[in-house]
């Protein structure tokens, strides 16, 4: 797996006199899929929560290693203080701490091969556990950047008590899912079921973007747009990515009416092997699918000679 996927978002949160708006722009350059159980400590070293900790040891053949460009970040705080006199403060990210991250694609990609199309998921690693009646979420390993606020704030106060602008100039390092929201962050994930296409040689490409949509509680105040915009490709064929790949229906398979066109028409949906039993003592003339699902991995071999899936019909 190889490219880029983008999120870009204006959201704007009003509480009182108060205005904050944040445009920004990030990139996470997608490198490979990892391999082992530690890749994901080894990539992203910080301290993690043990519950991160085991779903990545755990769920690693769905993390992906990638690095973080921030594009464009700057939030912007217009207040009104007691005195009347306005306030302005402006966040800017002035460098990257930890360029490393991680995405997960949390399902295996579903692909109708006849019609080139499928679908699959692309999104931050999002960790939520249940246990003991005890809830824990959580978004690691979006990167650690720096931060400089600077501007005035309504943190200082009149000799009558009324808050007055009070110049300030702060330093900060936070993860970058921090610094966006958990509104953002949970947008971002809302946006991440991707449709994608099959190329000729069977590599698999997600470059349609996907809207963001406001998911946070205060929609009377507050307001979300955006986009999160892969140019992604996946190469090898689909196994190797451990793609699905739907079967033909019933429909599908009573057009078929030797075994020679039963086996073509199951090639041409991703399964180049299939057990067939025979009837005894007949040619079989028309044929089933006895799935247990409507796909299966891709070009595994279809059934066994004890359990067929393949059948003749009547």
């Amino acid at each position: 797996m190889s490219g880029t996927v983008q999120a870009r978002w204006t959201e704007i949160r009003r509480a009182g006199p108060r205005t904050t708006r944040t445009d920004a722009a990030i990139t996470f350059t997608v490198s490979d899929r990892l391999r082992a159980r530690g890749a994901a400590e080894a990539w992203v070293p910080q301290p993690q929560p043990d519950f991160v900790l085991d779903v990545f040891r755990r769920d690693y053949a769905h993390l992906l290693r990638a690095r973080v460009a921030v594009d464009r970040f700057m939030r912007t705080v217009d207040d009104l203080c007691e005195t009347g006199a306005p306030a302005r403060a402006i966040t800017l990210v002035t460098g990257l701490i930890q360029p490393h991250a991680l995405l997960q694609t949390t399902q295996d990609p579903t692909l109708d091969l006849p019609r080139r199309t499928g679908a699959t998921d692309l999104r931050p690693v999002d960790v939520f556990v249940h246990t003991g009646g005890e809830e824990r979420e959580d978004v690691p390993a979006t990167g650690i950047v720096a931060t400089r606020t600077s501007g005035t704030d309504c943190t200082g106060f009149e000799p009558d008590g009324r808050s007055a602008p009070r110049a300030v100039d702060a330093h900060t390092q936070m993860h970058l899912g921090e610094l966006a929201g958990p509104d953002v962050v949970e947008s971002i994930i809302g946006a991440a079921d991707m449709p994608l296409r099959v190329t000729r040689d069977q590599r698999l490409v997600m470059d349609e973007p996907q809207p963001l949509v406001f998911l946070g509680l205060n929609s009377q105040t507050d307001t979300l747009t955006g986009s999160w915009s892969p140019h992604l490709r996946l190469a090898g064929p689909p196994r190797a990515q451990r793609a699905l790949c739907r079967l033909p229906g019933a429909r599908r398979m009573r057009s078929v009416h030797t075994l020679r066109g039963a086996r073509r028409l199951l090639r041409r949906y991703g399964f180049a092997h299939v057990a067939f039993v025979p009837p005894a003592g007949r040619t079989p003339t028309s044929f089933s699918l006895d799935a247990p699902s409507a796909d299966a991995f891709c070009g595994v071999t279809l059934g066994t000679r004890r359990h067929p899936i393949l059948r003749a019909r009547g």
